[in-house]
């Protein structure tokens, strides 16, 4: 089971992601054409006749995995902090805007969000750094007593 704080900070980051959404759809959406070139590599792997099964396959790798996440979250203990720290890790991964904006001297479609999403990142990689950690003490208690 995981604790109510990082229950609420896993909401939190979840908010925060619309809003980030929200933002870059009202002033832009600079990382699309990224993600589409980078995707656009996935298709480059299939000849042409077999585009519509590089589509099924590449959604039966994303379904698969977010399938997998969530039953990880599901079992609870340390699979469901893994699957919080990947979430903290992708908001601690939007500091990109930061460098993005310093780099181009100007605004970068999600920066203002993205300090957001950084901070509640850090606030769940630090609550399962401390769960981890309470769990092992926890287990390390168990087998002295």
């Amino acid at each position: 089971m995981t604790a109510p704080k990082l229950t609420r900070l896993f909401l939190a980051i979840i908010v925060v992601g619309v809003l980030h959404m929200a933002e870059q759809i009202v002033f832009g959406v600079e990382e699309f054409h990224m993600l589409r070139a980078a995707i656009g590599g996935w298709w480059a792997l299939f000849p042409s006749a077999y585009a519509d099964e590089a589509s099924v396959i590449l959604i039966t790798i994303v379904f698969t995995t977010m399938s997998l996440l969530i039953y990880a979250a599901m079992r609870g203990g340390k699979a469901a902090l893994f699957v919080a720290a990947l979430f903290g890790a992708l908001g601690m991964q939007e500091a990109h805007h930061w460098i993005e904006a310093i780099g181009k001297r100007a605004y970068d479609p999600g920066l203002v969000t993205s300090f957001a999403y950084v901070g509640v990142g850090a606030l769940i990689l630090r609550e399962v750094w401390f769960q981890f950690n309470f769990t092992a003490d926890a287990a390390s208690a168990a087998e002295c007593a």
